[in-house]
């Protein structure tokens, strides 16, 4: 529910701003207004772009706008932004469609806390699924009775490439590598063993 109206805004703009900031909503200068809870904000675009909010938390509308405005009354942005509102024309954000880094701890943990158990063990099955490490931590982590993930070692695959790389790199591949070919007769030295085999474990 809305709680103010189109002679609200009449009432706190002056007619200029008004008939502009009416002019400016009809021409499609308001952009991306959320609601969260009882506070609106979002954009109008003129010669330049200004953020507009709207405060309803005390049941009366109180605008607010980055231009340089300071007259009579609400500026032509506020106008345009309430038309907007009034229109419905906003995305209203919720605790169902927060984003992840909008989420508090606490309010997972009280998301965590009433969760039913089935809930949870779907929601596991899902990850691990996805997710052949997590396969891992969750077998060794069930299996041998670690109480806390930390207390789980893990070989460090990119760290045993490193090593195995540092290994080759140090052999002289063109001293102990020979290869016979039966085409030839003889034995020859390959030097690009040393280079496909840095490759193999890139």
């Amino acid at each position: 529910m809305i709680d103010f109206d189109i002679e609200d805004l009449e009432m706190l703009s002056n007619p200029r701003s008004f008939i502009r900031g009416r002019d400016y909503y009809e021409s499609g200068c308001v952009k991306s207004i959320v609601k969260k809870g009882d506070f609106y904000e979002g954009i109008v675009r003129g010669s330049n772009s200004y953020k507009v909010t709207l405060d309803m938390s005390d049941d009366l509308p109180d605008f607010d706008c980055t231009c340089p405005y300071d007259f009579d009354g609400i500026c032509k942005h506020a106008v345009a932004f309430g038309l907007a509102i009034l229109d419905g024309c906003f995305e209203e954000k919720t605790a169902n469609n927060l984003k992840l880094n909008q989420l508090t701890p606490d309010t997972f943990k009280a998301c965590f806390d009433s969760a039913d158990t089935k809930k949870k063990l779907d929601f596991l099955k899902q990850i691990l699924d996805k997710d052949t490490d997590l396969q891992s931590q969750f077998y060794e982590y069930t299996m041998n009775a670690h109480e806390t993930l930390d207390s789980i070692s893990f070989v460090d695959v990119d760290e045993v490439k490193e090593q195995i790389r540092d290994a080759l790199i140090s052999i002289d591949f063109n001293d102990i590598i020979e290869c016979y070919d039966p085409h030839y007769g003889d034995y020859y030295d390959d030097e690009g063993y040393a280079d496909d085999a840095l490759d193999a474990i890139s």
